[in-house]
């Protein structure tokens, strides 16, 4: 079983306080960078879409990355072109917007915030 997970997440402190978490229960966490320009939109560090770093699991915030081609690409070569699962997460208004753009993706919604116990069961069922 593939324990990668790319967590696309802007709020900095919320990605790294849930990163921890997921650390700690054995997840490998993809590193991510902050590209800046008018948006600050997370972005594979290092990686740049490298398809050699294939994550087993998408996990991403639907109130920062509403539409699937907002994460400069991510999601059209992991979740589309290798069929990897993605969890989406945020608040009811941004996941009601966010879910009809990822018909086509294997996709699944949790609210925010994030529970560990409800993640970590979705995460190897994903797996």
């Amino acid at each position: 079983m593939d324990r990668t997970i790319l967590f696309v997440e802007k709020d900095s402190g919320y990605r790294e306080k849930v990163s921890s978490q997921l650390e700690r229960l054995g997840y490998l966490l993809l590193p991510v960078g902050e590209k800046h320009d008018k948006v600050r939109t997370p972005i594979l560090s290092n990686l740049e879409l490298d398809e050699s770093a294939i994550p087993g699991v998408i996990l991403m915030s639907a109130n920062n990355h509403p539409d699937p081609g907002d994460a400069n690409g991510i999601l059209n070569l992991f979740g589309k072109k290798h069929g990897r699962p993605i969890i989406l997460y945020g608040d009811e208004v941004a996941l009601k917007r966010a879910t009809p753009r990822f018909s086509g993706y294997n996709c699944t919604v949790l609210l925010k915030p994030l529970r560990i116990p409800e993640l970590s069961i979705n995460l190897e069922m994903a797996m």
